[in-house]
């Protein structure tokens, strides 16, 4: 499992890298049809000549990085040699850069004062910010390494074409050389605590994954278990009721609260679940209807009604089995009343406003007995006689890993009210 994953850990770290190449490909491309298209039209108008030698020197490389910034938008680099690919885009970006400020340095216009005192220079500081976003420190530092010597080119351009029309400032190389400095130093912060942001996150998500399996075998090997249970419960009560011995009276009840623990690490177990499970939008009446058709069935004497928009929609944890899961606990609860007295009808109504959706469950039974009434979230207490009160345990516990709230009580005729409310959808 280890293995797995850590092999799922980089998978995500490699789609994450992939995704800031994307972007900055995405931001490449702009900026080359941009820079193309002003290209043209300066040189066009230019009365200085030289348009040959700016556009071969130019177009060639604008359009081999359209051509690769097209090529990792489409999926270069996804799947294998994924560190070359961003390595390759670090260098581009510089190259791409020199290519824009090449020309006015080679063929300077006249009033040109050199390009360390022109804000055009200022790229190199972006670009080497950027390399931070491929979640490679050696691309933040070739970044960094790369356009540092762009600069220094540039400036002996300068000095060697424009000779002492450029203004040599000491001052402002400096800074500008500390400034290309502090801008590698904060890419290759970016991408070290991105990345590891970006590991812990998914190395969490891995986690939760082997959490959630874990809870499905609990729950899976919880069926044989509440059987084998259940036939020794059975087996113990007959053998009571024949041989009078109270022992094996006492044995029956214990072999009932282990049942009861049992069925309350179940209740936990789908707590748990639910709340690893991404929260969904969920129809509040498709769901409803379904769990009031498969207890049609069960309770043929009890009304079961719904009330609820077709468009209604809620946020749960698990969708739609948590939610149907909510509503089966509940609405059994309501058709079974106390055990001795049912309800004959239950309706189940729903709207929603800026505060979310709210879900009201109404019956005509006996009403919620004082235990219920005054139990406090995450205690348990039974609308029966007989009951644990697992279920209203695990009623609240799923709705509150969907982020919503749970509250009940008794009507003022007849009859028990349990209002669900649910965050809507984001």
């Amino acid at each position: 499992m280890a293995g797995a994953g850590d092999d799922a850990v980089q998978r995500t770290l490699t789609e994450s890298a992939i995704a800031g190449e994307r972007a900055v490909s995405l931001a490449r491309l702009l900026f080359c049809l941009v820079l193309g298209t002003r290209s043209a039209i300066l040189w066009r108008g230019d009365s200085l000549g030289h348009e040959a030698e700016r556009a071969w020197m130019t177009f060639p490389g604008l359009a081999g990085a359209m051509a690769f910034s097209i090529a990792v938008l489409m999926g270069l680099g996804r799947r294998r040699r994924t560190r070359l690919v961003l390595h390759l885009s670090v260098a581009l970006d510089c190259v791409v850069a020199t290519l824009a400020l090449l020309p006015g340095a080679l063929w300077p216009w006249p009033g040109y004062v050199g390009l360390t005192n022109m804000v055009d220079v200022s790229g190199l500081l972006i670009i080497i910010v950027a390399s931070g976003l491929r979640l490679q420190a050696s691309a933040a530092v070739l970044g960094g390494a790369l356009n540092a010597l762009a600069y220094a080119v540039l400036v002996l351009v300068d000095r060697v074409v424009s000779g002492d029309r450029v203004p040599v400032n000491t001052t402002t190389y400096t800074m500008f050389s500390a400034l290309l400095a502090m801008s590698t130093a904060l890419a290759i912060i970016i991408a070290v605590r991105t990345r590891r942001l970006v590991e812990r996150g998914a190395r969490a998500a891995v986690q939760a994954a082997q959490a959630g399996d874990g809870l499905r075998s609990v729950l899976r090997d919880h069926h044989d278990l509440r059987t084998v249970l259940m036939s020794a419960q059975i087996n113990a009560d007959l053998v009571a009721r024949q041989s009078g011995v109270p022992a094996v009276a006492n044995l029956r009840e214990d072999l009932g609260e282990i049942r009861d623990q049992i069925e309350g690490v179940k209740a936990r177990a789908l707590e748990e679940l639910a709340a690893l499970e991404e929260p969904r939008p969920v129809e509040i009446h498709a769901a409803a209807s379904e769990v009031m058709g498969s207890l049609r069935g069960r309770f043929p004497d009890v009304e079961l009604v719904v009330h609820a928009e077709a468009t209604l929609v809620a946020q749960v944890a698990g969708g739609a089995p948590t939610l149907r899961r909510i509503l089966a606990n509940l609405l059994v609860n309501a058709c079974e009343g106390d055990g001795q007295r049912r309800a004959r009808r239950v309706d189940l109504r729903a709207h929603g406003d800026a505060a979310g959706v709210h879900i009201e469950i109404v019956d005509d039974g006996p009403g919620l007995p004082a235990a219920v009434l005054g139990r406090q979230p995450g205690a348990a207490a039974s609308t029966k006689a007989a009951g644990s009160g697992l279920g209203i345990g695990l009623v609240d516990g799923l709705i509150k890993a969907s982020g919503g709230a749970v509250s009940w009580d008794n009507r003022d005729g007849a009859g028990a009210r349990v209002v669900i409310d649910l965050p809507l959808p984001a």
